[in-house]
């Protein structure tokens, strides 16, 4: 599922390259870092140092990269932790706790409502279906 994602992504970013490198500053950089995403999204990542990575405010950050993506930053972050947490819950027999730990999420009544609100059922019940 991650894979899909980042070739949907990378196929998106392709078919646009011309028309978005000439309207909007710091587009490769952007582009880099949402190639980077699946991996730094299981790390406690901020906007703050994704935007001292461009050498940009934090608040200029977070527009150009819902300009350059059409979904805020955070939102995408979660996605992507979102599907790494179903990708080791249908191959791993890890607990729920050991999985949303490896998602990045402190809290793991934070991870229960993040999946729920984006899968639309708990994490338990997606194992038991998968």
């Amino acid at each position: 599922a991650c894979f899909t994602i980042l070739i949907n992504h990378l196929l998106d970013a392709y078919e646009n390259k011309d028309y978005k490198r000439a309207s909007l500053p710091y587009q490769e950089q952007l582009q880099q870092l949402r190639l980077e995403l699946p991996s730094i999204a299981v790390k406690n990542v901020t906007i703050k140092e994704c935007a001292e990575r461009l050498g940009i405010s934090d608040t200029y950050f977070q527009h150009l990269y819902s300009k350059a993506f059409g979904i805020s930053f955070q939102k995408d972050l979660i996605r992507f932790r979102i599907e790494h947490a179903r990708f080791l819950l249908s191959s791993t027999d890890m607990t729920l706790e050991q999985i949303a730990e490896l998602c990045g999420y402190a809290n793991e009544v934070h991870f229960y409502r993040q999946f729920k609100q984006l899968v639309h059922m708990t994490p338990a019940k997606y194992r038991r279906q998968n």
